[in-house]
């Protein structure tokens, strides 16, 4: 899933990170790994009934990206909030705790 909607901003790929933020969720180990547009990411998700998502802590790679970082924290720190999750056709979205939308995700190449 690329995000291209963060805290109701879009998301734009400009060529200043280094990858596109992204997740890959990989249900059959509950495995979460991605990019958060500098640091690649990888972490373990929980879906309940209802369509509760929630993820753990995730382990991130440390190199400094001073152009993207901005992204890449509230991107980190977004996603440590969801709550649920919404599929609609190529997009998901994810919700925070007070059930606001936080991040939209599309599949579809930029």
């Amino acid at each position: 899933w690329r995000l291209i909607k963060l805290d109701r901003k879009n998301v734009i790929s400009d060529g200043r990170q280094r990858k596109e933020p992204h997740l890959i969720l990989i249900s059959r180990d509950s495995m979460a790994v991605g990019n958060a547009s500098c640091n690649n990411f990888t972490g373990r998700f929980k879906l309940t009934p209802g369509e509760h998502l929630s993820f753990s802590p995730l382990a991130a790679t440390k190199m400094a990206c001073m152009e993207s970082m901005d992204v890449e924290s509230q991107f980190l720190k977004a996603l440590m909030d969801v709550r649920s999750y919404e599929v609609s056709g190529d997009s998901l979205f994810l919700f925070n705790d007070q059930n606001i939308r936080s991040m939209s995700f599309t599949l579809k190449p930029s």
